[in-house]
C-alpha cells in the first residue's frame, strides 16, 4: 500500500466548517505509531519553525552560551524526531507548545543538565533546522523576562515574524512590491511620527491608496497567523486559546 503525503488543510473549521481540519499536530496524533512517516514529516515541519522558542529558553532558564543552546536545541529536536518522546500523543496532554516545553524540561533535566553539549543530534542532523539555527546568528535573549514567560513571547514572536515573512514574500511573488513597500514603512515606523499621509508623499501615493494598500495587508497578515496557528492546534478550542494569547481579548 503506497503512502500519501499528509493533506494540511489549514482553512478555519475545515472543508464545510463542519470539523476541525488536518494540521500537522493533528496528524501527529491520528498517525499515532503506526505511520512513522507521517508523524516524522509533521513534527519536522513544526519545529523547523518553532525551534526559536526552545532555543530561548534553553539560553535563559539553563545559562547556555549561542553555540551550547543551539546544540541542545539541535540534540534535543533529533531526539523528539527520532526516539518518539512525545510517545502516544493525544489532545488531554495538552496545547502542543507546553507539551514541548515539559518535554524540553525532561530532557534536559535527564540527559544534559549537568554535561556538557554534545555533538548537534550525536552527528545526524535535521538539515531544514540547521540551516535556520545557523543563519540566525546569535539570538539576543532578554534577561529580565521569566524564562517560561520568554518562552511565550518567543513563540509568539515567531509566529508573527513568520507569518510577515511570507507576506512579503506572497506580495513579491505577485508583482505587489508597493503594498510591501507600504506595509514595511509603516509597521517599521516605530517611535517615529508616522501617518498614511507621510507615507503617502514619501512614496508618491494617494492615501486612500495607502489605506487600502494597509487594510489589505492587515487582513493578509491575520489570514497567514491562522493558518500558522492552526499547524499546531488540534481544536477549535485550543485554536481560539492560542489566537487570544497571540492578538488579546
Amino acid at each position: 500500500m503506497s503512502e500519501k503525503t499528509p493533506n494540511y488543510d489549514t482553512e478555519i473549521g475545515g472543508p464545510g466548517g463542519e470539523k476541525f481540519p488536518v494540521t500537522p499536530w493533528s496528524a501527529i496524533i491520528r498517525a499515532g505509531k503506526y505511520d512513522s512517516k507521517t508523524r516524522q514529516q509533521a513534527l519536522e515541519r513544526l519545529l523547523a519553525n518553532y525551534w526559536r522558542p526552545v532555543y530561548v529558553y534553553v539560553r535563559r532558564k539553563w545559562g547556555r552560551s549561542n553555540e551550547d543552546a543551539k546544540d541542545l536545541t539541535q540534540a534535543f529536536i533529533t531526539n523528539i524526531i527520532e526516539k518518539d518522546l512525545f510517545g502516544a500523543a493525544d489532545k488531554e496532554r495538552g496545547r502542543f507548545r507546553a507539551l514541548l516545553r515539559t518535554s524540553l524540561e525532561n530532557f534536559l533535566r535527564n540527559q544534559y543538565a549537568e554535561t556538557q553539549a554534545q555533538r548537534r543530534g550525536g552527528g545526524k542532523k535535521v538539515l531544514s533546522l540547521e540551516m535556520a539555527m545557523e543563519n540566525e546568528g546569535d539570538v539576543p535573549v532578554r534577561d529580565d523576562v521569566a524564562p517560561e514567560e520568554l518562552f511565550r513571547l518567543e513563540w509568539i514572536r515567531t509566529v508573527y515574524s513568520g507569518a510577515v515573512d511570507q507576506l512579503r514574500k506572497e506580495y513579491e511573488a505577485e508583482g505587489k512590491q508597493i503594498y510591501r513597500k507600504v506595509f514595511e514603512k509603516y509597521q517599521h515606523a516605530g517611535e517615529a511620527e508616522t501617518t498614511y499621509e507621510s507615507i503617502a508623499k514619501e512614496l508618491g501615493l494617494k492615501i486612500w491608496d495607502v489605506t487600502n494598500y494597509l487594510a489589505d495587508a492587515r487582513r493578509r497578515l491575520r489570514d497567514i497567523i491562522t493558518s500558522r496557528v492552526k499547524e499546531y492546534c488540534v481544536t477549535d478550542d485550543e485554536f481560539k486559546e492560542e489566537m487570544s494569547d497571540l492578538f488579546g481579548g
